[in-house]
């Protein structure tokens, strides 16, 4: 197989196509040499080296010490290297515990399925099954497959949000190669009943998953699916042409995006009518004031907010009062709330 890859035809190949996709990348590498937050500015924010609080940590850790404690272990104790060390094992070791995999997940939506785990309860017999024969039969590719599986959580393990299974799509691979090979090894020792024991738990364990993804998820975490903004810009389309502005609160997401995507916006348009903020947070994030007709301010504050008869508001029941009213131009106005989309 090697010989193969660095023959005179695969070598040219190959050669050919690490050149097409430098290619294609050479625009992000122009990017990222001019402004290095292209790449580092999301990383930065999810780090747990972002954290300013470090020193006031260290410094507190040490205090408690007290005087009579020897300095060459608070020193130990107390630094930067001992610190990082120890909260990146800890956040790497969660992504292993039984809760994480097997019966809760994610706890932060929208990246978890309620009731359930990231895999089976019925796949951890097998997890240990497999990894018992890839060592002890020492199958092809064994060490590569195992070193995956525990490596994959050290990008996670360096972000503050931990244990997160959006960052852990690479410990799919090898968790169910693992499993896959623990369950073949398994039912080559078992009877007939065993296996279609085996298969009725994995297909009641498969409805059970379908239930909570398709039933459970829009009951629980409907708002933080966006449920509703579709519904906000059907009701929009239907009122705007009665207003000459619309202004749409920021909150819960770019609300640029909704209107664009349920709206078929036309691209060329909005590129040509977009208001787009210069100002780029510590964090990385931009804003867009608007386009078109439509306005959507950094902060919705409603005592603040230009006010207008020609206007429609589009905001969270919190952020604009039920009932209002005052002069404004020489007219007297007050909230008329024409409709309401709950979540």
């Amino acid at each position: 197989e090697r010989s193969k890859i660095f023959s005179k035809k695969c070598f040219k190949t190959n050669i050919l196509k690490f050149l097409l996709g430098f290619i294609f990348l050479l625009p992000l590498f122009i990017a990222i040499l001019k402004n290095p937050e292209t790449l580092l500015g999301r990383a930065k924010y999810m780090s747990i080296f972002y954290d300013r609080n470090v020193w006031g940590q260290l410094w507190e850790a040490s205090t408690l010490d007290g005087v009579n404690f020897p300095t060459i272990l608070t020193r130990f104790f107390h630094n930067k290297i001992f610190y990082y060390g120890k909260d990146i094992l800890k956040r790497w070791l969660q992504h292993f515990e039984w809760s994480f995999l097997f019966i809760k997940g994610d706890s932060v939506p929208p990246f978890y399925t309620p009731g359930i785990g990231l895999l089976y309860l019925m796949d951890w017999p097998f997890l240990l099954i497999g990894i018992y024969f890839f060592i002890k039969e020492k199958i092809k590719f064994y060490k590569i497959i195992l070193s995956w599986l525990f490596l994959a959580p050290l990008v996670s393990a360096l972000t503050f949000m931990t244990p997160a299974a959006n960052r852990n799509f690479n410990m799919v691979f090898p968790l169910y190669l693992t499993i896959v090979y623990g369950l073949y090894k398994f039912i080559g020792f078992k009877r007939s009943i065993i296996i279609r024991l085996i298969w009725l738990i994995y297909f009641l364990s498969i409805s059970y998953y379908l239930y909570c993804y398709y039933f459970q998820i829009p009951l629980k975490a409907a708002d933080k699916w966006h449920y509703g903004r579709r519904q906000m810009v059907e009701k929009i389309v239907k009122l705007q042409n009665n207003y000459e502005k619309v202004i749409v609160t920021g909150k819960g997401g770019p609300a640029y995006i909704f209107l664009l995507f349920y709206e078929h916006y036309d691209p060329n348009l909005y590129r040509m009518t977009m208001r787009v903020d210069p100002y780029i947070n510590e964090l990385g994030w931009g804003h867009i004031f608007g386009f078109d007709k439509y306005d959507i301010p950094r902060e919705f504050d409603w005592s603040k907010i230009e006010k207008s008869e020609g206007t429609l508001y589009i905001s969270y029941n919190e952020e604009v009062p039920d009932v209002w009213q005052e002069p404004v131009g020489g007219k007297q106005l007050r909230v008329n709330i024409l409709d309401k989309i709950y979540f």
